[in-house]
């Protein structure tokens, strides 16, 4: 069978893609004061639930639905 490469959750362009430091999949890091509720959040892409890797998403715009599904890692400043 074919595999397709993971897909961002919201369109626009996955910005870093590779292979995770770990190796393999690795935990959700979820909390509860780091939420999708501005532009300009960096997020983890992943396929569901502990299945965290190497792709990043920068949204454009509140998120709300990707809270306690992708690990927030930051903001975008400039």
């Amino acid at each position: 069978s074919t595999v397709s490469p993971p897909q961002p959750p919201i369109p626009g362009p996955i910005l870093a893609a590779g292979t995770s430091i770990w190796g393999h999949e690795f935990e959700d890091e979820f909390h509860r004061s780091l939420r999708h509720d501005r532009p300009y959040t960096v997020s983890m892409a992943n396929a569901g639930p502990n299945t965290n890797g190497s792709q990043f998403f920068i949204t454009c715009a509140p998120t709300t639905w990707l809270d306690n599904k992708h690990t927030v890692f930051g903001r975008v400043t400039q």
